[in-house]
């Protein structure tokens, strides 16, 4: 990285990769549809994200727990 202080600027010679987790709020069992339109933008500028089913609001029918889905 190179800093140039008296320009105020700095130049980044690496790269970040993000993603963004959407988590919804209680009582949703279609958290990706909460987020979709978000989603799609950030997608267009090549950002990834994903809204996890969460047991804890009976998704992806299967017991809350360790075992329950989490990130893809």
């Amino acid at each position: 990285m190179t800093i140039d202080k008296r320009a105020g600027a700095v130049e980044a010679d690496w790269e970040v990769a993000m993603r963004v987790v959407f988590v919804h709020g209680a009582c949703v069992r279609d958290g990706s549809w909460w987020w979709h339109r978000a989603a799609e933008l950030l997608q267009e500028q090549g950002v990834p994200s994903v809204a996890p089913a969460l047991p804890s609001c009976g998704e992806a029918g299967l017991p809350s727990g360790v075992g329950g889905p989490g990130l893809p």
